[in-house]
Parts: C-alpha cells; sequence; structure tokens
C-alpha cells in the first residue's frame, strides 16, 4: 500500500510510511520527500499534520444567490463526496488578532474543476494556514464543480464562464465586507466597507484554482470584467502548481513524465555497487503516473469538461497560457511556484515569461517564479511531511509557503513584491525573477536537507533583501 505511487486519489487516503525516508530518499536526502514519493498522505492533504492551525478562527459563510446543488442528478462530480449536497458554503478563516483593516485573501481551491471544497482534501488546513502565515483574513470559496447543472432543466452548466464569475462577484463581497467571527478582534457586527475603500485584496489559488485564479486576474487585465464597477481590483495573487494550458500541449508532459531511473546499468561491473543493482530512483512528477499519452489525453478531458466544449479551451481567458500581451498588461503583482519534475512546469514558466513581457512603460508585472527541484505536482500541499516517521517537514514547501506569506506582506504593505525595481535582487520589468531551489549537497541519508541557498539570501525565505514590514 505504502509502495504505490501516488495519485490525486490517495490525497484521501491515510498510509504510514516505513523506514528510513522510504526508498528512493537516499542521494535526493529528504526523509519526507521519500515518503512523499512512496504515498504517505493522510485525509487533510497536508501530510501528517494538524487539521487546522490553531491560531486562527473560522466560521461558515453562506451568501444568497452563491447556492448550488451536488447530487447525482445535478451531474455534479465531486469525487470526494464530502458529506454536503447543499453546497455554496464557504469558509472564512481569521488569525486571532485581525481587525478590519487586515489584507484579505480570495482561497480558489484546486483538484481539476471536479473535486475538493473549503472543508476537503486539505483546503481546510490550507486556508488556515494561509490566514496564519499572512495575518490576512481568508474567504475560501465553494464554487459550482463542473460540470454541475444549475437549474432543473439544466440548461445551465458550471464552465470556466461560472467559475471565473463566481470567483470574481465573491472578490467583490470580500472587498467590501467581512463576517463577524467569534474569538477574534473583529468586532461582533463584522466589517463592512464602500467599494474601493477596503484594505488590500489578494487572489490565491493552487492547481486548477491557481489557474482559474489567474484567469479572473486576466478578464480584469483585458477589460473583459471589473470589480465593484472598476473601484476595486486584485493586488496581489499566490498561485502554487497552477494549470493554465486546457490544450495540455506542454512539452514537460513527456519530459517530466514519472520514471523509476536505474541507479546503475546491470552491466555495471564493481563489487562495491553490486547492492544497488537493481535499485532505482524515482524521476518525474509522481502526481502523473500514467504514460505521457494517457495524462495528456485525461487531462484534455478534464479541461474540456471545465471550458465547457474543445472550442472553449482555446479561449485565452480559459488557456491563459496563451493569453496574449494586450490581456496581460495590467496585472498586479504575482508569486508563483512550481515543482521542477512537475509535467505543468513548462506551461508555468511560459505564464510567468508573458505576464512579465506584457509589461509597459507605465505599468511593470512584477513576477516571481520559484521553482523546487525534483518536487512533483501540488507538492506545496503536503510541507508537513506527509506523515513520515521522523514528522520532517518537506523543506521545499515550507519555504513555498514562507516566501509567499512574505509576498502577501509586502504586496500589502508597499503594493509591490519583494526585492522590486529599484532593490538589490528586484524584479526586471519584462522578464519574471525566477529562481531554482535545489538541495544544499552533501546530504547524508534519511537527513532531510535544506535549500541551496541563492547567494545574498539571508532572510528566513531567502529573498535577498529584508522584509517591507517587521
Amino acid at each position: 500500500h505504502c509502495k504505490r505511487r501516488l495519485t490525486a486519489a490517495d490525497a484521501s487516503e491515510a498510509c504510514a510510511c516505513a523506514g528510513e525516508g522510504g526508498e528512493g530518499g537516499e542521494g535526493i536526502g529528504a526523509a519526507s520527500w521519500g515518503c512523499c514519493v512512496d504515498g504517505g498522505v493522510n485525509e487533510t492533504g497536508s501530510g501528517g499534520g494538524e487539521l487546522y492551525d490553531k491560531t486562527t478562527r473560522w466560521r461558515w459563510l453562506r451568501r444568497p444567490g452563491f447556492t448550488w446543488t451536488c447530487a447525482a442528478e445535478t451531474r455534479c462530480r465531486d469525487k470526494y463526496g464530502n458529506g454536503r449536497t447543499t453546497r455554496g458554503a464557504d469558509i472564512v478563516f481569521v488569525p486571532e488578532a485581525a481587525t478590519c483593516s487586515s489584507p484579505r485573501i480570495l482561497m480558489v481551491h484546486g483538484d481539476s474543476w471536479t473535486g475538493g471544497g473549503p472543508n476537503a482534501t486539505g483546503y481546510f488546513w490550507h486556508g488556515s494556514r494561509l490566514a496564519a502565515a499572512t495575518g490576512a483574513i481568508v474567504l475560501s470559496v465553494d464554487y459550482p464543480l463542473a460540470p454541475t447543472c444549475l437549474d432543473a432543466a439544466c440548461a445551465a452548466r458550471a464552465d470556466f464562464k461560472t467559475i471565473v464569475a463566481w470567483i470574481l462577484r465573491s472578490g467583490e463581497y470580500l472587498a467590501t465586507r467581512v463576517p463577524a467571527v467569534d474569538g477574534t478582534d473583529l468586532p461582533l457586527e463584522g466589517c463592512e466597507n464602500l467599494p474601493g475603500q477596503g484594505p488590500p485584496l489578494l487572489i490565491a489559488g493552487d492547481s486548477s484554482g491557481a489557474g482559474s485564479a489567474y484567469s479572473a486576474l486576466v478578464a480584469l487585465s483585458g477589460g473583459r470584467e471589473r470589480l465593484n464597477a472598476g473601484r476595486d481590483k486584485f493586488a496581489g495573487a499566490v498561485l502554487f502548481s497552477g494549470w493554465y494550458d486546457l490544450q495540455c500541449t506542454s512539452p514537460t508532459y513527456v519530459s517530466n513524465a514519472y520514471a523509476d531511473v536505474p541507479r546503475l546499468n546491470a552491466s555495471f561491473s564493481s563489487n562495491d555497487a553490486a547492492p544497488l543493482l537493481g535499485a532505482s530512483w524515482p524521476s518525474g512528477d509522481l502526481s502523473y503516473a500514467a504514460p505521457p499519452a494517457q495524462t495528456g489525453w485525461e487531462s484534455v478531458q478534464l479541461a474540456i469538461n471545465y471550458a465547457g466544449s474543445y472550442q472553449a479551451t482555446f479561449d485565452p481567458v480559459a488557456s491563459t497560457a496563451h493569453a496574449g500581451a494586450e490581456l496581460l498588461r495590467e496585472l498586479p503583482p504575482i508569486y508563483m511556484t512550481v515543482g521542477g519534475a512537475e509535467v505543468l512546469m513548462g506551461e508555468n514558466f511560459i505564464v510567468a515569461q508573458n505576464a512579465a513581457a506584457a509589461s509597459t512603460a507605465d505599468h511593470t508585472n512584477e513576477v516571481v517564479l520559484d521553482v523546487f527541484d525534483g518536487m512533483w505536482h501540488d507538492f506545496e500541499m503536503y510541507s508537513q511531511g506527509c506523515g513520515n516517521p521522523a514528522s520532517t517537514p518537506l523543506w521545499q514547501g515550507q519555504l513555498a509557503w514562507a516566501r509567499a506569506a512574505r509576498f502577501v506582506r509586502d504586496v500589502a504593505a508597499t503594493g509591490h513584491a519583494p526585492c522590486a525595481a529599484g532593490q538589490v535582487g528586484g524584479v526586471p520589468g519584462g522578464a519574471p525573477r525566477t529562481t531554482w531551489h535545489m538541495t544544499a549537497p552533501p546530504v547524508a541519508r534519511g537527513d532531510e536537507g535544506h535549500a541551496w541557498a541563492p547567494s545574498g539570501g539571508s532572510e528566513p525565505d531567502l529573498f535577498p533583501c529584508a522584509p517591507a514590514i517587521g
């Protein structure tokens, strides 16, 4: 059970890994990495940690006009079936010391637009940690899953237009109000402000949720949509392991395909190396263990399901890897992470490069792209260590979270990404600030390792400049 490869469905199953890091961990040094490779995740998707961050408080939120039904008769395909038929209830996560002036983050969950929700597959933990790490108030939205029927006749179904509109209308809500949450410093009546007069508003998402979050930004940048009649805007975005190419044409579907790589050829002659013969290292994206053509085909089917039709997968607001500069000229600061072994790595580079290149003389699109060597799709969700016996965190996931939190705090304080232009290591106009994070060698067997820090990265988050605020 522990040794099978990880698939999306495995995120809902418990697995206790045995041994020091599991087979395949030596040389890449990850007790927790090896355990994740071998499938050790639990039902929260958080990899053996707490269900939620105890420094936050939370509540359900039902908003008028934001209800939908997940049942067989509505063709809802929530593969996790989280026990809720009447859907559309969001969850609000609030740090205990938050006030009405605290930044706000709209969170969009992933899972291929066919599963998940604010209380499912690790997203409850994800939302509470996002609030705790950033000091922001987080609204995790329960958007309708594709292709759910939205009326009795099924004349309207959830597709990318429905989901992006749901995200934008939810952003309008969060820009102007926050409900009261017990156990926090928020007023008993909650928070309410006029459009355009609230604290900084950001958006965050992972995987398909990152794709839809970025679609919302592209719709705003290209003038297709406006928040509260143009009086509000997103100040920044945090996008983990995003899915942006609905045609699934990235070359990394092949070059990052999962494989067991032999440590030695069978013909290698050395008595000292004999114990390694027949052993292998895992390589590529363990979240996509099928052959590349199968992974691509299955992904295209999910993309069509989300877009609403094959033709709609060519809409640049849906398939944002293909968005031109005319749609990208007014983007807010963006922080992106992707695993160096992800099949989606290629499209993450394309999106980051296209966004930064669309900068103009009047507006710089500040894009920070972090690549984590050897990491699989959505590795950020397993930063607590995947339940490995030593309870060792996954440093790559921990660093991604630390840098995301720093990004949010700097954007909220200054309107700019960390180390923005004019500072040491500034974000260049026309190109994303890209850092490839690798494990520092040498790494002993069973040692979790740490980042091979870029030169000048003295801060805990390894940005080469001091935070905008303490």
